[in-house]
């Protein structure tokens, strides 16, 4: 208890304080709207000193008065569940603070202080929450909360320079990303340096490895599911930060305050990496090297507390341009990488109280990819339109039953054109061809859903569900869910859950064929990938701010699609005299019949407090896949043994804030052979499908050293050193190759990379 805290009574009681008391009250509830009793209340003031206390009574109402104007921070703590911060403007008598029960599916990581939306019903076992402060500043990740998601206990180590998230070592293609509720299939610039919303703008980020709810559909691993931020509507605020990397800034402004209260935010931020790093590599690496930049807009307007609507823009743009100047005349060495997205969403949300909520989004998106080799092109454009309504009422008059019915449709045209070698004869052959030509993708995924969440007695809550989708070939996907969990203790809760689930193979995987010369590739029919995810967990709270959570998991899917190496087919024409005609061969390059299955345990450790905050995870996989049902089962690319992950940030006072984190994988397996899944490499002996070898242990340390200064009443600036891989471990990664699969591209991990930056705020 601080010094504030005493001091207070005795202040009041003399009249010392030179403010007339000012009054202050809230209500704490969960997001499905039911009151939180004994919830401890905190009041700051905007220099972090304790200015009053509260406790919730049994409508979870907390009331009390302060001696001081201005914004206030309310902390709300509730035992076994994060704590929460919600500001009380000056012009507030009231403010309602929402917590993300228990009973809330996926991992919930708040990275900000703001109402969240009503939550979906829970269909999950597990449930991760780190402090929220470690997702924005957790060492090695420049301040990026979707990177800081890779540290989770379920998340693989990605490769160096990647833009995957592996869960539970399935495949990147085999987990979906959500942007404020409608898929983003572009999440990271190149390298996986940053993602292309910057912090400042998201609100939460849930990551669902394993067993989540309806709503979600099209994932058979995990889903990472983004909220944006509401902007901030009290006065207009700004950033700006500067590192080694980019240069970065927003805005926020309220356009009409009041109850009906619009909001704007506005972001900008360009790499400069390009400009500086090729004093650095020299003569070993010519070409445009690589730059990024993105901007943003979010407009909010709230028709009342309980409802209010959100625009969404967004672009990004990538490009590098990579050639070796050593590289042999007969043999060159080039590439270039072009990538670049827009996407626009709406989201509406409403809570009526005990009436229910309902969700409203419509999202559109266009991008494209291209990569060109010396000898290859590929270029991908993506257009997607993706719409979603949902809506929860309760069931009964004591709410302990609430039903849920939704429906979702996801529209895909991609248009791809092509010129990539291919194997003419797989195994024994030598002779390569040029692969030329387009293809064209047009998909229609509908979908609908209903999930019941039922509480037959306190603290224990069942949630059945059933998803229906259609798959692209017209095939029923019918994908019935269940998760329970029992409250059986205080600080103890112990949960289970089981389901099917489905989503589409990629979409330019292709075979060729060749008749009479020209060359067609054609788009693999492969049918939907059906999965079974199954789960036990415990919840245990240690002491106040300290938490220990287990699970464990299994999954199984079939209908994969996987690369083959099989010799090339004849294609006959059926003459009209009885002969036939050799027209033409068919090379497969890929096949839906693989299977996959995986198990494992996983531990989270987390503590927090007022001066420090940290968390260890361990994870224990084995993933495994056979091509056909006859084929011996084989470690999956994406497997890995053991991962362990650990951070500690340290707030040592006066602005003052050090913090470190540790990363370990044991057991990656080295890359099959593709930076792409669309073409074999010019080896055609080797087989794709081949036990993968494993690379000895991958481990890094990051730290993170910041001090911080306040400027004025609400203006902050820090200054921060952070370096990735400190003791310079370069281990081997798995290795990428060019698009003709000639020579590797990626081998060692990266160096020790110190980072220097600076931010300001206001």
């Amino acid at each position: 208890m601080s010094r504030a805290f005493l001091a207070l009574p005795i202040l009041l009681a003399t009249g010392v304080a030179n403010a007339a008391p000012r009054a202050a009250s809230g209500v704490v509830v969960t997001s499905a709207n039911d009151p939180i009793p004994d919830a401890v209340v905190t009041l700051f003031d905007d220099k972090g000193q304790i200015v009053g206390t509260a406790k919730t009574d049994a409508k979870g109402v907390w009331k009390t008065s302060v001696e001081r104007k201005g914004t206030l921070t309310v902390r709300v703590e509730v035992a076994g569940l994060p704590t929460t911060t919600t500001p009380l403007r000056d012009d507030q008598a009231s403010v309602r603070t929402e917590v993300s029960a228990n009973k809330s599916g996926g991992t919930d990581l708040e990275v900000t202080g703001d109402k969240p939306p009503p939550a979906p019903p829970a269909a999950t076992p597990t449930r991760y929450t780190l402090e929220s402060t470690l997702l924005t500043k957790l060492p090695g990740t420049r301040g990026d909360a979707f990177s800081a998601v890779t540290s989770l206990p379920s998340m693989g180590r990605p490769p160096a320079l990647s833009t995957v998230y592996i869960v539970r070592g399935a495949g990147p293609e085999e987990t979906a990303t959500f942007l404020d509720g409608a898929p983003m299939p572009h999440a990271f610039h190149f390298g996986g340096l940053v993602a292309v919303v910057p912090s400042a703008f998201v609100r939460s980020i849930s990551v669902a490895p394993g067993g989540f709810g309806t709503q979600y559909g099209r994932a058979t691993a995990g889903v990472v599911d983004v909220l944006l931020a509401t902007p901030r509507a009290d006065a207009v605020h700004g950033s700006l930060g500067f590192d080694a990397i980019d240069v970065g800034a927003t805005l926020t402004a309220p356009l009409i305050k009041g109850n009906r209260e619009t909001t704007i935010a506005i972001g900008a931020r360009r790499s400069h990496v390009d400009a500086w790093i090729g004093s650095i590599l020299g003569d070993a690496v010519g070409g445009d090297l690589p730059r990024y930049l993105d901007g943003q807009i979010i407009l909010e307007h709230a028709f009342s507390p309980r409802s209010r609507v959100r625009a969404g823009f967004l672009a990004a743009d990538d490009a590098v341009s990579v050639s070796d100047p050593n590289a042999p005349a007969d043999r060159p060495r080039a590439g270039a990488w072009r990538s670049d997205v827009m996407r626009a969403h709406v989201r509406y949300e409403g809570n009526f109280a005990s009436k229910g909520s309902v969700l409203a989004v419509v999202s559109a998106g266009r991008s494209s990819d291209s990569i060109t080799g010396e000898t290859d092109y590929w270029e991908t454009k993506r257009q997607t339109a993706y719409a979603r309504l949902e809506g929860t009422i309760p069931i009964d008059g004591r709410e302990r039953a609430r039903l849920t019915l939704g429906t979702d449709t996801l529209l895909t045209r991609l248009d791809g054109q092509r010129v990539l070698g291919i194997p003419s004869s797989s195994f024994g052959g030598s002779q390569v061809f040029a692969l030329r030509g387009g293809i064209v993708v047009e998909r229609v995924e509908p979908g609908v859903y209903g999930q019941l969440q039922l509480e037959p007695i306190p603290g224990v809550t069942i949630t059945p569900g059933i998803r229906f989708d259609r798959a692209p070939r017209g095939e029923p996907l019918w994908q019935p869910r269940l998760s329970i969990r029992a409250e059986v203790a205080q600080t103890t809760a112990i949960k289970a859950v089981s389901g099917l689930y489905s989503r589409s193979n990629t979409f330019d995987a292709v075979d060729a064929r060749d008749f009479n010369g020209t060359l067609i590739p054609v788009v693999v029919d492969a049918g939907p990938v059906r999965g079974a995810h199954g789960g036990l967990g415990i919840e245990q709270g240690l002491a106040r701010d300290v938490f220990l959570l287990v699970d464990l998991w299994g999954r199984a899917t079939h209908g994969v699609l996987v690369p083959v190496q099989q010799p090339a087919k004849p294609i006959y024409d059926d003459l009209l005299n009885g002969g036939r005609q050799l027209v033409g061969y068919e090379y497969p390059l890929h096949t839906d019949q693989a299977r996959t299955r995986a198990a494992g345990v996983e531990v989270l450790f987390k503590y927090a407090g007022p001066t420090f905050a940290g968390f260890v995870g361990y994870a224990l996989t084995r993933a495994e896949i056979r091509d056909t049902q006859h084929s011996a089962w084989r470690r999956a690319p994406f497997d890995q043994t053991h991962v362990l992950n650990a951070a500690l940030l340290l707030r040592l006072g006066n602005g003052w804030e050090a913090g470190g984190r540790f990363r370990l994988a044991v057991g990656v397996l080295d890359s099959a052979y593709p930076a792409t899944e669309i073409a074999p490499k010019n080896d055609p002996t080797l087989d794709p499908s081949r036990p993968l070898p494993q690379l000895q242990p991958i481990h890094s340390l990051d730290v993170r050293v910041e001090k911080g200064w306040k400027l004025g009443a609400a203006g902050t600036i820090a200054a921060y050193v952070e370096v990735r891989n400190l003791y310079d471990r370069r281990a081997r990664e798995p290795l990428a190759y060019n698009h003709v699969y000639g020579y590797p591209v990626v081998g060692n991990g990266l160096p020790i990379i110190p980072n220097l930056g600076v931010r300001g705020a206001f």
